[in-house]
């Protein structure tokens, strides 16, 4: 599955338990959301799960988050599920461009925060963010902000999301 455009759902969790919430995914997404085309697999990196879907991503998000408040254990002991909006090569300028087109969708009035899990370490966060913020007419704050634009640098290639409370997904206590 490791192409990129195939890859639109990141998963993590605690090390060593990746095989579990990749089969737990998978199962949800293939039985409980009828995805024939589903596909999940362990990334190279100690507890972060790739999956594509090819359902609405705001649909099973929504559909997963829902379960989870019935059930806590519903997709096992994950810590976050996180929509990928957009993948891109680790270009910088490509980084930056997906993450403008996903920024065009912040609504007047709206703040928003960018946040970078650089994992491997290939960019420098802070130079990437302010590139990014600089061009985004909208107000920052990173205290309260009503959309996050989050990077996520893997395996080769970096996710990016436009997420708000709706599409954050994070283990219930």
């Amino acid at each position: 599955m490791a192409e990129l455009e195939k890859i639109n759902l990141l998963v993590t969790c605690p090390r060593g338990i990746e095989d579990k919430i990749a089969s737990n995914l998978y199962f949800i997404l293939k039985s409980d959301l009828l995805d024939s085309q589903a596909e999940c697999e362990l990334s190279s990196y100690p507890g972060v799960v790739y999956a594509y879907t090819s359902k609405s991503l705001s649909h099973v998000i929504s559909f997963i988050k829902n379960k989870l408040n019935e059930n806590k254990w519903y997709l096992g002991n994950f810590s976050r599920l996180i929509p990928l909006h957009k993948t891109t090569d680790l270009n910088e300028d490509e980084i930056i461009r997906a993450s403008l087109e996903l920024a065009a969708q912040i609504k007047i009035g709206e703040k928003f925060k960018i946040q970078v899990n650089n994992r491997g370490k290939k960019f420098n966060t802070q130079i990437l963010i302010n590139k990014i913020a600089c061009k985004i007419d909208r107000r920052v704050d990173l205290e309260h902000p009503d959309k996050i634009i989050l990077l996520e640098v893997l395996d080769g290639f970096c996710g990016v999301s436009l997420l708000d409370d709706s599409l954050i997904v994070k283990k219930p206590f």
